[in-house]
């Protein structure tokens, strides 16, 4: 097979498949991975079509500006590959054009075919080999598959090594003297159509793993809804970490006044800050979600019922001491929080939700912005000496959350 049928068979395939992905981003523009995989496969195809042309356009095109256009792939492939882990995008990813760039600096390289070429395909593993060594870091879909994808991309890189050694051992003077090896033309089209297949997988479990977080999750504060509640607490109790289960019910207190006085924009800004103080204090083993209107829950489990108070009590702390900065405004609130606990074993979901909402009631029987605990089928308060050593502990929480909110707008200033 001639070097010019093979860049052109290489530009109508990758042509087509930019167009594809391209076209899925444009369905779902907070997916950039789809558009980076896509201008990265319509920059390798442009380059190997401009190659394909030598002779009929100006050497600076058909040299310097393809071979660029199709290193650059890797970066933007490579960046993909950051989007769709969720992961800062990696410097190494320019490395094979940055090496391209470089070594046409050498005279011996820049003037030389076969050294040029050779250069190329050098380029090349490289992009291809750093793309294996990438998938396999910390990805979020099937092991199997990423394991699947690096090994391609290892056999591409391989093959562009041994066209790199060909070419010097040809040492061909001009373009038309340059001969494609047809083994490895095979070998390039099976991965290619390979490396498709897995990453369309890989797209698949993740399209379907966002689905499952969609109906598990609130879409408001991000926090798990009541159905995703309800399996994350047979998750943990299955588990058995812990002697006791605990359940601890928050609502926030005249929360529809809030929504009558300052609007549902102010509520919802409440709603979400409230969520993410729970969730900043949560503990590892411990779970939460929005289970009504203002009304949220966490399961933990728990060595002592005391362990569970304390949680609960420095949300609470942290909330009365702390008004919420809302778009539009500050706001005061509080929270009255019941809690419920039993041995894990025994540990019901809908026994401790409603020995919880007991707790919750009397607490606001008591006047809101406190926390009562449900025990021997009665409501106990906190007393005094606890809540003086929970209030201890929360506000030295409250100093740090504090001092991360700082920090986090220094960083962003």
């Amino acid at each position: 097979m001639d070097l010019k049928t093979a860049f052109l068979l290489w530009t109508t395939q990758a042509g087509t498949l930019a167009l594809l992905l391209v076209a899925v981003w444009l369905h779902d523009r907070s997916k950039y991975f789809y558009l980076n995989f896509g201008v990265g496969f319509a920059a390798h195809g442009i380059g190997f079509g401009l190659v394909a042309l030598r002779g009929q356009i100006p050497d600076l095109v058909s040299i310097q500006l393809a071979n660029s256009l199709s290193l650059a792939a890797f970066a933007f492939w490579g960046t993909a590959l950051a989007q769709l882990d969720r992961k800062r995008i990696r410097p190494l990813s320019f490395l094979p054009l940055a090496l391209w760039l470089t070594g046409n600096l050498l005279p011996f390289i820049r003037d030389d075919l076969s050294n040029r070429a050779a250069l190329f395909n050098v380029a090349a593993a490289v992009g291809f080999g750093l793309l294996a060594l990438m998938v396999l870091k910390n990805g979020e879909s099937s092991r199997q598959l990423r394991w699947a994808l690096a090994g391609i991309w290892t056999i591409q890189s391989s093959t562009s090594l041994l066209l790199g050694v060909s070419v010097i051992m040809a040492d061909p003077l001009t373009f038309t003297q340059v001969h494609y090896n047809t083994s490895a033309g095979v070998v390039n089209v099976i991965c290619f159509v390979a490396a498709i297949a897995v990453l369309t997988k890989m797209f698949m479990e993740m399209s379907e793993e966002h689905l499952r977080t969609l109906v598990r999750t609130d879409p408001l504060t991000g926090a798990l809804n009541r159905r995703g509640f309800i399996d994350a607490f047979r998750a943990i109790r299955s588990k058995a970490p812990s002697p006791l289960t605990a359940v601890a019910i928050f609502d926030l207190d005249h929360f529809k006044r809030i929504n009558d006085t300052f609007g549902h924009d102010t509520g919802d800004d409440v709603l979400v800050a409230f969520a993410d103080l729970c969730l900043k204090l949560l503990p590892k083993d411990g779970v939460f979600g929005r289970t009504g209107g203002e009304e949220f829950a966490v399961a933990l489990p728990i060595e002592r019922v005391k362990d569970a108070a304390l949680y609960a009590e420095a949300i609470r702390h942290s909330l009365a001491t702390q008004p919420v900065n809302t778009r539009s405004r500050t706001v005061s609130v509080t929270v009255s929080i019941g809690i419920a606990a039993v041995a894990t074993e025994n540990a019901g979901l809908d026994k401790l939700l409603s020995d919880a909402d007991r707790a919750l009631y009397r607490a606001k029987e008591r006047g809101r912005n406190c926390t009562t605990i449900w025990n021997d089928n009665k409501a106990t308060d906190i007393h005094e000496d606890l809540a003086q050593a929970i209030d201890d502990r929360a506000d030295r929480q409250v100093a740090v959350l504090r001092r991360l909110s700082v920090a986090g707008g220094e960083k962003h200033a």
